[in-house]
């Protein structure tokens, strides 16, 4: 397994990395470091369901 880099300095940088991430769950890049999404809510689970 390869340590995943965290931080970046540019969106190329980024994409660049592809699939070495190998990371689990949401993340988002912000301000050039990757941050993992908290899950969704149930009730939002269920809005997105009726709306689907």
């Amino acid at each position: 397994m390869t340590q995943a880099k965290l931080r970046f300095s540019s969106f190329e940088e980024y994409l660049a990395a592809g699939d070495d991430l190998e990371l689990e769950g949401r993340y988002e890049l912000i301000d050039g470091e990757l941050v993992k999404l908290p899950p969704e809510s149930i009730g939002n689970n269920s809005i997105a369901m009726q709306i689907f």
